[in-house]
């Protein structure tokens, strides 16, 4: 018997909503707007020994700051805080 055709002028996919499709296109085109630059790093040079955040010996330490974004549709930046001995 074989497959059955749309009747002429329905076109080849006739309830298939092609503007789904485009739609879907925009946004994987859309990017997230980057983060704000992140603050500087800040040092903590101890002058007495102290073992701050487990670091050996006078305990000197830095803090760094990076952004972390989420995805679209929000792209919400949080800044996290990291610490490293010196």
């Amino acid at each position: 018997m074989g497959i059955p055709m749309p009747p002429p002028g329905m076109g080849d996919f006739p309830d298939f909503d092609f503007g789904d499709v485009y739609k879907c296109e925009e946004q994987t085109k859309r990017k997230c707007p980057p983060c704000e630059s992140a603050p500087p790093p800040v040092y903590h040079i101890n002058p007495s020994p102290t073992r701050k955040h487990g670091c050996p010996g006078r305990g000197d330490h830095m803090h760094y700051f990076a952004y972390h974004q989420g995805p679209l549709p929000d792209c919400i930046c949080r800044l996290k805080k990291y610490t490293r001995c010196l």
